[in-house]
């Protein structure tokens, strides 16, 4: 009975591992199917983000070129308004040539036999910078007058100086001398009134500051020995005259070469 129940377990077990062995082939498969459909997935996605992220990529530089086209545009403008600016100014600059026109109704008079030939010389210029330029020497010495003494309000008396021209300059040196005065008061009052808020602090401090020189009369007593020490500073000068003698020893030993020249005859 032994032998005849081990062939029939033998027999079964062949037969269960062969069905194993094809049921694992067939699931080898499947699985390998599922990872390639998986790694399809993944590429697809990874494509689909990289398509994405061009697309923005594009249009923040599409933006980024607009920007920069309107403010190109902008600065055009802005250009065309100034240049319609400093025309208004030549004008302003035409109306003070009027007021010189008085000068050069003398001058016409003399010109009118050529008339072209001396309007291609120019000679109006030149007087004109012959007289603009004496006004300029007289400019410089007013602003080094006031450089000295005030640096502060320059332009508020250049435009003023400019109208007035001669006749005012007494007038204006004893308003300086009076400004001087108005404005150290001024400085005084705002002191003060920065010291009524802070009094209250500065009483305390000085409280401490008279314990503390307290605390220097002790150290005084100490100090008493380095005056001792002043005193050989004086034997230093003292010294220093004795440099002076050795000078003169010096020129004495000249003397006694001239005697040896005596020896040479």
């Amino acid at each position: 009975m032994g032998v005849g129940q081990k062939q029939p377990v033998i027999e079964w077990e062949q037969a269960h591992t062969e069905d194993k062995l094809l049921r694992g082939h067939s699931v080898k498969k499947k699985k390998k199917k599922k990872k390639e459909k998986k790694k399809k997935k993944k590429k697809k996605k990874k494509e689909k983000k990289k398509k994405k992220k061009k697309k923005k990529k594009e249009k923040k530089k599409k933006k980024k070129k607009k920007k920069k086209e309107k403010k190109k545009k902008k600065k055009k403008k802005k250009k065309k308004k100034k240049k319609k600016k400093k025309k208004k100014k030549k004008k302003k600059k035409k109306k003070k040539k009027k007021k010189k026109k008085k000068k050069k109704k003398k001058k016409k008079k003399k010109k009118k036999k050529k008339k072209k030939k001396k309007k291609k010389k120019k000679k109006k210029k030149k007087k004109k910078k012959k007289k603009k330029k004496k006004k300029k020497k007289k400019k410089k010495k007013k602003k080094k007058k006031k450089k000295k003494k005030k640096k502060k309000k320059k332009k508020k008396k250049k435009k003023k100086k400019k109208k007035k021209k001669k006749k005012k300059k007494k007038k204006k040196k004893k308003k300086k001398k009076k400004k001087k005065k108005k404005k150290k008061k001024k400085k005084k009052k705002k002191k003060k009134k920065k010291k009524k808020k802070k009094k209250k602090k500065k009483k305390k401090k000085k409280k401490k500051k008279k314990k503390k020189k307290k605390k220097k009369k002790k150290k005084k007593k100490k100090k008493k020995k380095k005056k001792k020490k002043k005193k050989k500073k004086k034997k230093k000068k003292k010294k220093k005259k004795k440099k002076k003698k050795k000078k003169k020893k010096k020129k004495k030993k000249k003397k006694k070469k001239k005697s040896c020249t005596m020896m040479k005859c």
